[in-house]
């Protein structure tokens, strides 16, 4: 299936399974569950998540930057707030093997390891270890992303790294399967919004 496919099929599955309620709760969702809807596809050469990705690490990597210049030159104790704010630096460290994970995730052929349960593990406890709540918003888009390309024809990795490919061979990523999935999403993701926001 194509990005704006897997976006909407996402965040539609976060919103009908883990229901969250009220605006906060609900944009928490949406939020988390449209970077694990996508973020398998970083592997593609050509997919949005692999674009947007590269500005996420480079921007990260100039922060990352400055902030130690900033600290180096002028000891603003950054650091040391960080070495002592153990839930500050726990997260840190989430962010940055999140971050490793999508330079590695990136290297690999598509529908390989990023398709897979096992990158799906990982990210998904990363972003636990940065964001608990936003972790399983994230973990049932990301599962959702495997489960509608194993409709395609072209294999996946779902049991890296062990062996051979998994594939239904039902339809083509771009084809009628693709738009019919992209209008219902659409039109379940406003309805299931709705209620939860007036929940």
């Amino acid at each position: 299936m194509l990005g704006k496919t897997h976006l909407v099929i996402g965040e539609t599955a976060a919103l009908a399974v883990l229901q969250p309620s009220g605006w906060r709760e609900v944009a928490l969702c949406l939020g988390a569950a449209a970077v694990g809807s996508v973020i398998c596809d970083i592997d593609a050469e050509n997919s949005h998540a692999r674009k947007n990705v590269n500005r996420m690490i480079l921007v990260s990597i100039f922060a990352l930057v400055v902030l130690g210049i900033a600290e180096w030159k002028l000891d603003l104790g950054i650091a040391q707030k960080i070495m002592e704010e153990r839930d500050l630096f726990v997260r840190a460290a989430g962010l940055v093997g999140f971050l490793v994970m999508c330079i590695i995730g990136k290297r690999q052929p598509h529908r390989g390891f990023m398709h897979s349960v096992l990158a799906t593990v990982i990210f998904s406890g990363l972003v636990y270890v940065m964001l608990p709540k936003a972790a399983y918003y994230f973990a049932v888009a990301m599962s959702s992303h495997l489960v509608l390309d194993l409709f395609n024809k072209k294999n996946l990795s779902l049991w890296f790294p062990f062996p051979g490919g998994v594939s239904l061979k039902i339809c083509k990523a771009d084809g009628w399967t693709n738009q019919t999935l992209f209008y219902i999403g659409c039109a379940a993701m406003v309805v299931l919004t709705l209620i939860a926001l007036f929940r």
